[in-house]
């Protein structure tokens, strides 16, 4: 034990993390899966802001607002839609959703850019928990009857 850090010493006792990890049995499975899931959430989402962050192109942003201080609204909207940038394509949804308030837009606009990929994510993670769950509770069930049976 004198390899091992004190607090992860005192936590395991004479336990390999193996070990610790077989007893901890059929709750264990689903602490993992969610430490995976969190962690891979950790590295999308800095991935995201990385690559967001490389597609930016903030001269074009300054273009469209300028075309919009001159209430030139279809020339923003043009330059716009050739730009990669979230900010462009933001302002390009709102200048052209003018029916709602441009308040609305500025809401709507990225709830519509990520809303499908969050849905699709937050499906895949509602079945799996709910697999986990199944399987959680038929290994508990089973360990029941059989303690019971002669």
């Amino acid at each position: 034990m004198i390899n091992q850090s004190l607090p992860l010493a005192f936590l395991l006792g004479d336990d390999t993390i193996m070990e610790l990890f077989m007893k901890g049995r059929q709750i264990m499975w689903p602490i993992l899966l969610l430490s995976f899931v969190g962690l891979t959430v950790v590295v999308e989402r800095l991935l995201f802001i990385v690559r967001e962050n490389g597609t930016r192109e903030p001269e074009v942003v300054e273009k469209m607002l300028e075309h919009v201080e001159r209430r030139d609204i279809e020339g923003a909207v043009e330059i716009g839609k050739k730009s990669k940038d979230f900010v462009a394509r933001i302002l390009v949804y709102s200048l052209t959703n003018k029916e709602f308030s441009l308040t609305n837009a500025f809401i709507r606009a990225p709830l519509y850019l990520e809303g499908a990929l969050q849905g699709v994510i937050g499906g895949v993670l509602a079945l799996g928990l709910v697999f986990l769950l199944h399987a959680f509770l038929e290994g508990a069930v089973d360990d029941v009857f059989s303690a019971a049976r002669p």
